[in-house]
């Protein structure tokens, strides 16, 4: 599989549906727990629905499978001005996952299938890339994407991202990884989204999700390894790895 036929889809996602009503105290969770993520309050799209993605929720896990089908894409996303975050607070975004596996074949080094898109506007965002054995980001100050973490392939691992919407902090099971400023191409009017799913045509994975929280939090400061463990502690424990 050559990499020019591939393709990011998560801009146009932000135009293809309604945004669903947010409150001024935000906060978003999917836990899989027997229903499919736009059963929840989060917004679905799929690219190329014809040519179909297997997705299935069991025993706590939220299962995307596009192997079959590499041409598609599947998202699930929140948007809106409540994700902007005033004065003294963050923007965080906790999710565990893991992905299983993906079609590969001729992709560069810092490809990953699945994938989380934090974002202050159409120009300004933190996207990064999940592939069984490593996370990756396109960030300023290197040259295309960059590999931010090597992780044990194929095992659940929890993260952790926090951002003032000019800045960030990416966490990978309780440990800092990369600190980093939201990659700009034009700076827009703020309209801040965020997407997670199988964002590429052109390639496939088949990716495991136990959870994805969004929320509006006061700012961290040096505590937030010990807040983000004992809030992850119970939703992990009942999970192997």
């Amino acid at each position: 599989m050559t990499r020019h036929i591939r393709r990011l889809i998560v801009p146009c996602f932000c135009l293809a549906c309604a945004a669903p009503a947010l409150a001024n105290s935000f906060s978003l969770y999917y836990e899989a727990d027997g229903t499919f993520p736009e059963q929840e309050g989060w917004s679905h799209w799929t690219n190329n629905p014809e040519a179909g993605v297997e997705r299935t929720v069991e025993d706590g896990v939220f299962r995307l499978n596009s192997m079959a089908s590499p041409d598609t894409a599947d998202l699930y996303a929140v948007w809106g001005s409540d994700l902007m975050p005033g004065p003294g607070e963050f923007l965080r975004v906790d999710w565990r996952m893991r992905v299983l596996q993906q079609q590969d074949d001729g992709a560069p080094d810092w490809f990953g299938d699945a994938g989380m898109h934090i974002a202050r506007s159409y120009g300004e965002s933190a996207p990064l890339n999940l592939a069984p054995d490593l996370i990756s980001a396109l960030t300023p100050g290197h040259s295309g994407y960059q590999v931010l973490s090597l992780l044990e392939p194929g095992a659940w691992h929890a993260y952790s991202f926090l951002t003032d919407m000019e800045h960030y902090d990416l966490f990978v099971d309780d440990r800092l990884v990369f600190h980093s400023a939201l990659y700009s191409g034009e700076p827009n009017t703020p309209a801040p989204y965020v997407s997670w799913g199988d964002p590429w045509t052109g390639a496939g994975s088949e990716s495991e999700w136990d959870y994805v929280q969004v929320s509006i939090v006061p700012e961290p400061g040096a505590t937030l390894v010990a807040i983000a463990g004992a809030v992850l502690l119970s939703r992990t424990a009942r999970k192997g790895a």
